[in-house]
């Protein structure tokens, strides 16, 4: 039960990583385009 826990834990800040990056690269290419 603690290892699933800590595994949803770790699944869910790559998930939150991966949307901050997408983001990031995101206005990154919105300020070229400006």
């Amino acid at each position: 039960m603690v290892d699933n826990a800590s595994g949803e834990m770790r699944r869910g800040l790559s998930d939150f990583l991966n949307v901050i990056q997408i983001t990031f690269t995101f206005l990154q290419n919105a300020e070229k385009v400006i």
